[in-house]
Parts: structure tokens; C-alpha cells; sequence
């Protein structure tokens, strides 16, 4: 996501607190209010694998819902925290900055001119605000830098695709309805001006998983251009509300099996062993386990673990 348009707000009091939202929701579990501790983009790789490669074991998720943030209306529209935002922007990156694990997705630099080659990977940011510019030819195409994203809260809807060659009619890009979502809160993005810098505005982050996505050359031409990308952020500058989305039986993607020492017998493991080998985030102890080897003497136990449910 691009550099938003630093304009003055007419109600100051009301900016400042539509800005501090997304902190506000999970202020209970220790949320700074630093402007350098909600970056994007992040690490998303998930524990499962991907393009037919062996599984790798992904970040341990601080949450998991059924219930996303964000509810699209329509194309143009969504519903977040009881508002209706409205789209402002819409652009794309080369290559990716949200990592999510699908083969090459890091590959590429932003072309001098045109369109992408085929194959290449990119990352496309929808992004919604309370109030749209009516000015800064907003209605003259999706790709104004932000400078039609006018009052706060802003989200982001992000997925990733891979370029085809071009195509006749090409349709208006649309975000995928398909497959689990991350959701975070973060900040605009877009490569930093200065070493060190961080990203001063808030948002709140919607990313649709899936390595199947793709967009046709003849929609990403003008206005639309490619944007560099924002290195991944380190652990001390992104925010603990890192949350996967979707059905029980799929968000349960984000457990994964700890190591501890043999457990003696079921209600030991239920009541005691389990419960204490599953750490934050993953504190949830999803009630499997195991001895390894499971018959004869074992040499330790796993756990399976899990985030807990994000708070509503």
C-alpha cells in the first residue's frame, strides 16, 4: 500500500481516535500505541504446503477466528467496526511484500514501463477509507497514490496473482472471495525514503490467501503502474493480533504439534502436561497429543497447540 496524503483533518480529536481503533480492540493483551509497532507488510507463511512442496512449519498465529474484521458489501464498498468504508485506491506491488509461501513469490523488480511480464508474481492492495477525496481526479482511475483516501479508518484488502498475458475486455480487478484470510493491524507501506524509517499511519490489513490467483497484462495498464516493495517487518515492529480466518476445520492449519517430555496416560495429558507445553500464542491445547514412538518406551510427548480464539 502506498504513502498516504498527510492532510489536515477537520476534527483532529476524532482522526486521532479513529486512528487508535484497531489498538483499542485488543488493548488487553499489552497493544502499544507506537506508531512503530503496527508495520506491514508481514510474514504470512502458514504450516502447510505449498505448490505441491513439502509443508515447512509457519509462524505461530497470536489468534484464529471464524469471523472476519472486514465484510465486503460490493466491489466498492465494506463494513468495519459498524462503518461503511468506501474504496479510494487501488495499485499493485513488485514483487510481493505480504509473503504468504508460494514458489518465487520474491522474484522481480518493478518494470520501467507497462505491465509486468508473464509469470512474474505481484501483490494488489484495495484500499477503503470513511471518506473519499472528491478531488485529486479520483474518479479518473484507481491508481492516485492514496491521495483520494481521506479520513480514517483505513483498511486494505490484499491478495497476490501471477501475470498472464493479455487478454481482449479485460474485466475491473476484484479480490478473491475464495480461501482463508489473515488479518492484522498494520500500516501503509510502500518502500521506506529513509533507513529505518516506519510507516506513520495505522490500518487495518485483510489478506486472502491463495497461490492460484491471477491478473491479466491488459489489467494492470494505465493508470495502474507497479509500486516497489516494503522489505517484511521485523518481529519488534509488528502488532500481536496477527489472526487466520475461516471455517474451524481449516484455521486449525495454524496448530501445530510441541515437543515435551513422555506423558504417562490420557488424564495426565488433558489435565496437566499439555495445557503446560502449550506456550502464547499458542496456549490452546487442541486436546491431541501423543507419545513418540507410541507403543513401547516413548522418547517425548507432542502437544498439539493452537492460538486462542481472537477476541470479539
Amino acid at each position: 500500500m502506498g504513502h498516504f496524503v498527510n492532510r489536515p483533518a477537520k476534527n483532529s480529536g476524532i482522526f486521532l481516535a479513529l486512528c487508535l481503533i484497531p489498538f483499542v480492540v485488543f488493548g488487553a493483551r499489552g497493544y502499544s500505541q507506537s506508531p512503530c509497532i503496527n508495520q506491514s507488510p508481514r510474514d504470512l507463511t502458514l504450516n502447510r504446503p505449498a505448490n505441491g512442496e513439502p509443508p515447512v512449519l509457519g509462524l505461530d498465529y497470536n489468534y484464529r477466528s471464524g469471523t472476519p474484521l472486514v465484510i465486503p458489501i460490493d466491489r466498492t464498498t465494506l463494513q468495519y467496526q459498524g462503518q461503511t468504508l468506501h474504496i479510494c485506491d487501488q495499485h499493485y506491488h513488485v514483487p510481493v511484500e505480504n509473503l504468504q509461501g508460494c514458489k518465487n513469490e520474491k522474484d522481480g523488480v518493478p518494470p520501467a514501463h507497462g505491465a509486468p511480464p508473464v509469470n512474474q508474481w505481484i501483490e494488489v492492495h484495495t484500499v477503503y477509507a470513511l471518506v473519499v477525496d472528491s478531488a485529486a481526479g479520483c474518479a479518473e482511475g484507481p491508481d492516485r497514490n492514496l491521495a483520494c483516501c481521506r479520513t480514517p479508518p483505513f483498511v486494505v484488502r490484499g491478495f497476490s496473482a501471477k501475470v498472464t498475458p493479455p487478454i481482449p475486455s479485460p474485466p475491473p480487478i476484484t479480490q478473491p472471495t475464495t480461501g482463508l484470510l489473515a488479518e492484522w493491524s498494520g500500516s501503509n507501506t510502500s518502500p521506506d525514503t529513509q533507513p529505518g524509517g516506519c510507516k506513520p499511519l495505522p490500518a487495518q490489513w485483510s489478506f486472502r490467501f491463495g497461490c492460484e490467483f491471477t491478473l491479466s497484462q491488459s489489467q494492470l495498464e494505465e493508470p495502474l503502474h507497479a509500486h516497489g516493495a516494503r522489505p517484511v517487518q521485523p518481529p519488534n515492529r509488528v502488532s500481536p493480533d496477527l489472526t487466520v480466518v475461516g471455517p474451524a476445520r481449516e484455521v486449525d492449519v495454524t496448530c501445530r504439534d510441541v515437543r515435551t517430555t513422555p506423558i504417562p496416560d490420557d488424564a495426565m495429558a488433558q489435565k496437566w502436561a499439555c495445557p503446560a507445553t502449550c506456550k502464547e500464542p499458542l496456549n490452546s491445547f487442541s486436546g491431541k497429543w501423543t507419545n513418540v514412538p507410541p507403543e513401547g518406551p516413548a522418547q517425548y510427548a507432542l502437544c498439539n497447540c493452537c492460538p486462542l480464539p481472537r477476541p470479539q
